[in-house]
């Protein structure tokens, strides 16, 4: 995994419900947040009791995580209810009018523990990666990823976006999104794992 330097903190100060011993109190968040790392994880295997074992050869799956973690100003709250993190991640392919594709999607957060690291994450599907750059599973590596942006948003504001890999200004901003490819933790192999890393993410 590539190994990226914390940038500055993103501040976002927002209301919330309060509880009759923080009402004296606005309730402010802080929200600091890191670049995203992205790389390529093989299917997870796992031995289960009771069943037939079936064997299959692992494929890639392209994993993209950012680390942040939320403050407050009060005492009294120790969650923040929700947060979104809206990906982008650009292909070393084009589509039929010759521009780059790029896949987006957000990843709702919920029940937030306050003043620790915690991660969001995303995945693309193998089968989605080798339709979406026209070769075969085996083929796919970390270097089909040109660029990946995440844009943070607390209680409908913007707070800040991080970037990596190749790219400058707002370039999820200039090229149609392609959405339905990116999935949640939740909705793959992985979402037993590392339970404790990740945020919760809202169910659908």
């Amino acid at each position: 995994m590539r190994r990226l330097l914390p940038s500055l903190a993103a501040l976002a100060l927002v209301g919330a419900s309060l509880t009759p011993e923080a009402a004296a109190q606005e309730v402010k968040f802080k929200v600091e947040f890191d670049k995203p790392d992205y790389e390529m994880l093989q299917t997870p295997k796992f031995t289960v009791q009771g069943t037939k074992d079936k064997r299959f050869t692992p494929k890639e799956w392209l994993n993209v995580e950012v680390k942040f973690k939320v403050e407050s100003n009060s005492s009294k709250v120790h969650f923040l209810e929700a947060i979104t993190f809206k990906y982008y991640i650009v292909l070393n392919a084009r589509d039929a009018e010759g521009k780059s594709k790029m896949l987006a999607a957000d990843v709702n957060h919920v029940n937030v523990p306050l003043n620790e690291d915690i991660y969001s994450s995303c995945y693309v599907s193998p089968s989605a990666l080798a339709v979406l750059l026209d070769k075969e599973s085996s083929q796919v590596s970390q270097n089909d990823v040109l660029a990946v942006a995440v844009d943070a948003v607390l209680d409908g504001e913007r707070i800040g976006v991080k970037t990596a890999g190749k790219g400058s200004g707002e370039w999820w901003e200039k090229l149609p999104p392609i959405s339905g490819k990116i999935l949640t933790k939740n909705q793959t192999p992985f979402h037993v794992m590392w339970w404790d890393r990740y945020a919760e993410v809202q169910a659908k």
